[in-house]
């Protein structure tokens, strides 16, 4: 009996004893998880925040610099723009109108400006250039002048044009510039008669030689301002009357005219129809004279193009530099 009360105290000792072993276990663990909640917690508030980006105004400003000299070339452009527009309206009014007598012409010009008409050969004026001017005289063909070599005019290459194969495939000619002695006494000027091809080469043996004219004949075309040297224009060959570019001054010096002063030039007209028989010289239509080798919507996608890389170079401007 005494041994089974031992045996029972036994038992409800080790039952008894395990409960606070737990509770033992659980006191030493939760210690040690809220040191560690405690030190995250710490770590999160003491964690020194971002400082805050400085602007950098200096980048700002010479970045900026590439904005404003690109919106200032699209201004540029636009204000192109609308300046050639208006100026082939002008033209396009000026050459409507019906062709002028030259000396007739020159006569107004320089009566208004107060000047006595000189008798002697005429001079190129800037009131003359694109207009539609008529003159009558004797062509002297002894005295032509081949500048080339050049491509025939760009008309002439479109479908409602003359095909480039109607010539024999030739496009290696020569724009001839003849001089034309004016009727009573007025002086000699100087005429784009059109383009011809290469007489050297060219397969046509009896079509250049009928841009010859025998007798008075009245030429109708456009005065176009004297064609200026370019930086590395070569020299032309007076002697021969051969000229890479055409030169206003060297060509008086080649045909033997004379002007009342070195600075003045003389008055060039291009025909804008042929005088003689046969297809050559080619020459250049009327609406040739209307445009320009720059068109307006060359300047349109120009001055949009500009515009375009200044505002995306602004928005890069703040958000690199200044956000």
């Amino acid at each position: 009996m005494f041994r089974a009360l031992l045996v029972r105290r036994c038992l409800s000792t080790t039952t008894s004893l395990t409960p606070p072993k737990r509770r033992c276990n659980n006191i030493l663990v939760r210690p040690l998880m809220t040191a560690h909640l405690r030190r995250r917690l710490l770590s999160t508030t003491t964690s020194p925040t971002p400082a805050k980006r400085q602007r950098n105004y200096l980048g700002a400003a010479v970045f900026g610099t590439l904005v404003v000299g690109t919106f200032g070339l699209g201004t540029w452009q636009t204000n192109r723009y609308f300046w050639k527009e208006e100026l082939i309206q002008q033209r396009k009014q000026t050459l409507s109108d019906n062709p002028v007598d030259l000396i007739t012409r020159l006569q107004e010009l320089l009566a208004s400006a107060g000047v006595a008409f000189d008798l002697s050969n005429p001079v190129d004026h800037s009131d003359l250039h694109y207009t539609r001017i008529s003159a009558r005289g004797v062509f002297d063909h002894s005295n032509e002048i081949c500048i080339g070599p050049r491509v025939p005019p760009k008309q002439e290459h479109a479908a409602s044009g003359m095909n480039i194969a109607e010539v024999g495939g030739e496009s290696h000619g020569y724009f001839v510039v003849t001089p034309l002695i004016l009727d009573n006494g007025g002086g000699t000027i100087l005429v784009n008669r059109g383009w011809i091809p290469d007489p050297k080469k060219t397969k046509f043996k009896t079509q250049p030689a009928l841009r010859f004219v025998t007798g008075s004949v009245t030429v109708n075309g456009v005065v176009l301002p004297p064609e200026q040297p370019r930086l590395f224009s070569p020299p032309n060959d007076i002697i021969r009357r051969r000229f890479l570019w055409f030169d206003p001054v060297a060509a008086c010096q080649a045909t033997g005219i004379m002007l009342p002063n070195s600075k003045d030039r003389p008055v060039i007209l291009n025909a804008i129809e042929r005088c003689n028989e046969g297809m050559f010289p080619v020459v250049s239509g009327l609406e040739t004279y209307e445009s320009f080798h720059v068109g307006t919507e060359t300047h349109a996608t120009y001055a949009v193009t500009w515009y375009a890389l200044s505002f995306f170079g602004a928005i890069m401007n703040y958000v690199r530099f200044l956000r």
